[in-house]
């Protein structure tokens, strides 16, 4: 046998052995490594669409809360003003409201109906529209203002989706009180605030959340992973989107250069895997952009309400977990942001937002911003009421330190609010609210402190809420009325000024003492409501009076914004009454932590002759640097102190110190609450300048008030 052909013939089977034995393993290795390429596609396009849906949720959640603030922000009847002679202020919100729908911007429907759900005016895209709002909102608006309605005086607010007669639409229900009067009934109607979900809607929402090729879809083509649900569950509609497979881009792209280095099995194979590795992390950031923005807060980079309360029902699910919810919120920065404007207000909150984070991420709680100025601090496991109650204080001590933004130095104060509980026993959003009630007990209390839930906060809270009810119906129903009180000059004893006192005496007789009445209309908006009242009745007993001065008490929330110093030129031009006769008294006890703030008010009072004194002066609250920063002329000594003159020597002492301080300041000094002889010739012999108490005359209605220039020197000799 000729040996060279029998290597021949070997080496060329063995070739084709190898050859096949290669294009086996070759072919092989590339059907498993196609195989993986379309696996990962596959998958990246499913995430694509599972990441896609979570957004839609996110925009028609957001849609929905955009509705309801909207509602909430018009219901209310706080700072409605009529600059428009002969046109009410009904009149003017309802143009107000027609307008907007024309724009569209974010509504292009409401109706103001009764609670028969009879239409009293309605608007859809700027025309207005007699039809029933049953007729156009759909059969599922019935059941939410019979809801709406049992619960009028809590102020409810109900929202979701409806299907109308021009489709899905995100609806907002709720009572609209600047009505009340209007409609004489002293109950208010019932404001439906309404969205259409329409291609310049859903455009919109593609816009704001990155979503490619958004659509409206009809029920039967939705996918219920974003559905579009009315309230009772029944799918109405929903939105779809145009798959972006970003997973089979990246195959497509890959695959020639699979197909260029498959001789180069090795190279080419850890190439390949970089590369799709790198495709695969770019569709992730990209989705994962997408997810956080549906999670966290834009401007802080927290999470957000929507996280928190996830996070929330997830741990409900879980068997015996104790959790426990520090609320936040900054007392002042409403004023801040007012005054300095919107740009340092954010930088506030992501200031104080990355401070707390700080704070906690050493317990490994999560961090919320709920609302404008409000935080949530949720954390869990052993001792959450040690450690709630340690960062609670931490909080507070990280908000009083002074923040430099730019060329100021800003510092506000947190009201801080505890609440803890296994959430097998109540649920997440009961915890909230429990947290919720505590932080506005803890600003009750004057802020800058903290309050631990219980019971009776709760019912302190419902009893001031009812309080706040009362004042409303009674400011409408004249139960609130005005005191004077005399003012005499220490030298002759002559009335030189009266000091004109808010009074509430209730429908059943009974009469609510001003230190209460007054803290509750503070916390719930209605001091601006009151000082107005308070100051008309001034200036028309004043007009009565034209040889004495006006004294009035003024609570700083009054001077938060220029209006107030609008509202002070109007009635004393209305009364006639000249701007030197006016005294304003402020509290030290009231005074905000930035002084600065009030600072262009003041400057305003000051231009226009208006004279400033504090009051309840040695109570504690103030410096002495709030003598220079608030160019007081004149304070007044506080009762509790001038009680004591007569019986402590101690009290004596720290009055004549006091007396001494305003004098050098250039301030005269009213020492009030006198009520004998010797407390008067006392506090003369330290040099107060006037007087005031019941020795010289109790606080009495105007009729009755005694206001004869009476010289009682003789009386106290």
């Amino acid at each position: 046998m000729d040996m060279s052909a029998v290597a021949r013939s070997n080496s060329s089977r063995l070739v084709v052995v190898l050859s096949l034995i290669a294009l086996l393993v070759l072919g092989s290795t590339f059907g498993v490594i196609y195989y993986a390429l379309a696996g990962l596609a596959s998958r990246s396009n499913q995430i694509d669409d599972e990441l896609t849906a979570q957004a839609a949720r996110a925009a028609l959640r957001a849609l929905d809360q955009r509705v309801r603030d909207i509602n909430s922000e018009y219901s209310r009847a706080d700072h409605i003003s009529n600059p428009h002679q002969g046109i009410s202020v009904f009149e003017l919100r309802i143009a107000d409201l027609c307008s907007s729908t024309r724009l569209g911007v974010n509504f292009d429907m409401f109706f103001l109906m009764n609670e028969n759900m009879r239409n009293l005016v309605g608007c859809i895209d700027g025309r207005r529209m007699m039809q029933s709002p049953t007729e156009v909102l759909g059969r599922a608006l019935a059941p939410i203002v019979r809801d709406v309605s049992a619960t009028l005086n809590r102020n409810p607010l109900r929202s979701g989706f409806m299907l109308t007669k021009f489709g899905p639409a995100a609806i907002s229900i709720g009572p609209a009180w600047w009505s009340a009067n209007e409609l004489g009934s002293g109950t208010p109607a019932i404001l439906v605030i309404g969205k259409k979900v329409d291609t310049e809607s859903v455009k919109r929402m593609s816009r704001d959340f990155s979503i490619t090729g958004l659509m409206l879809v009809s029920e039967a083509a939705v996918n219920p992973a974003a559905a579009i649900r009315e309230p009772d569950g029944r799918i109405i509609g929903g939105l779809g989107w145009s798959p972006r497979r970003p997973g089979n881009r990246a195959l497509s792209q890959f695959l020639p250069t699979v197909y260029a280095s498959f001789m180069f099995l090795t190279v080419a194979f850890a190439g390949m895997v970089a590369a799709v590795w790198l495709a695969f992390r770019a569709v992730h950031d990209s989705n994962k952009k997408t997810a956080h923005a549906a999670v966290h807060d834009p401007l802080t980079g927290l999470h957000n309400r929507a996280a928190l309360v996830g996070m929330l029902d997830s741990l409900s699910c879980t068997e015996g977990r104790d959790a426990a919810i520090i609320f936040i919120d900054l007392d002042g920065f409403k004023e801040i942001n007012d005054f300095y404007g919107h740009e340092m207000g954010d930088r506030l909150l992501k200031g104080f937002g990355a401070g707390l984070a700080s704070l906690v991420g050493e317990q490994g709680g999560l961090v919320a911003r709920v609302g404008g100025d409000e935080f949530v601090v949720l954390i869990t496991g052993s001792s959450v009421d040690a450690t709630a109650q340690r960062l609670a204080s931490a909080a507070i001590s990280l908000s009083t330190r002074p923040l430099r933004i730019g060329p100021h130095t800003v510092k506000v104060a947190a009201s801080v609010g505890v609440a803890s509980s296994n959430l097998n026993e109540i649920t997440g959003e009961e915890l909230l609210r429990r947290a919720d009630i505590a932080m506005y007990e803890a600003k009750r209390r004057g802020g800058s402190s903290i309050a631990v839930y219980s019971q009776d906060i709760d019912q302190e809270m419902k009893r001031r809420l009812q309080m706040a009810e009362d004042m409303r119906n009674g400011l409408k129903t004249g139960e609130f009325w005005v005191a004077c009180q005399p003012i005499v000059d220490a030298s002759d004893l002559k009335p030189v000024a009266m000091e004109i006192l808010a009074r509430w005496t209730r429908a059943d007789g009974t009469m609510v003492a001003p230190v209460e009445f007054i803290r509750v209309a503070e916390e719930h908006g209605l001091i601006d409501d009151i000082g107005k009242f308070v100051l008309e009745e001034t200036c028309a007993i004043g007009k009565l009076h034209p040889e004495l001065s006006l004294n009035v008490n003024v609570s700083t929330l009054q001077m938060r914004s220029l209006s107030f110093l609008q509202l002070v030129d109007s009635t004393l031009m209305r009364y006639s009454i000249k701007p030197d006769r006016l005294q304003i008294e402020m509290s030290e006890s009231r005074l905000v932590l930035d002084g600065s703030i009030l600072i262009s008010v003041i400057e305003g009072l000051k231009a226009r002759g208006i004279r400033l004194i504090l009051d309840d002066f040695g109570t504690g609250y103030a410096s002495i640097a709030y003598l220079r920063q608030f160019q007081f002329d004149a304070l007044k000594l506080d009762r509790s102190l001038c009680a004591e003159i007569g019986r402590s020597v101690n009290a004596l002492t720290m009055a004549q110190g006091m007396i001494l301080v305003a004098k050098a300041a250039g301030l005269n000094i009213v020492a009030e609450g006198i009520e004998n002889k010797e407390q008067a010739n006392l506090l003369k012999l330290a040099g107060c300048t006037h007087f005031q108490g019941y020795l010289f005359g109790p606080p009495r209605p105007p009729a009755r008030a005694s206001l004869a220039k009476t010289h009682l020197l003789s009386a106290l000799q």
